[in-house]
């Protein structure tokens, strides 16, 4: 088992987990960040990330934690979310929101 690893539980409930694992270089293999959708005990679906690519992600995250605090209708819901990035000033081409 990988040495670094988080497991997120899905807000939705019904045994729905996401992991993220740190894979490191092995002989025939690059290092990954691997990103793991889990239903129960059954893995649904990975993506193998490189690591150069997480400091990218980490400031989507930080920019969405941001917008969340600053929307401005119910904390959660789907308006609120994307009202929030598009106040921002982010196109939605680069947050996968359709406008």
């Amino acid at each position: 088992m990988p040495r670094v690893s988080e497991l997120f539980t899905d807000v939705r409930g019904d045994d729905r987990t996401m992991r993220i694992t740190l894979h490191p270089e092995r002989p025939g293999r690059p290092a990954a960040v691997v990103v793991s959708v889990w239903m129960g005990p059954v893995c649904r679906a990975s993506f193998r990330m490189d690591p150069e690519d997480l400091d990218r992600l980490m400031a989507t995250l930080a920019e969405s934690k941001t917008a969340l605090r600053a929307a401005p209708t119910a904390p959660g819901s789907a308006d609120s979310v994307v009202a929030a990035v598009l106040d921002a000033g982010t196109p939605p081409s680069a947050t996968g929101l359709v406008a």
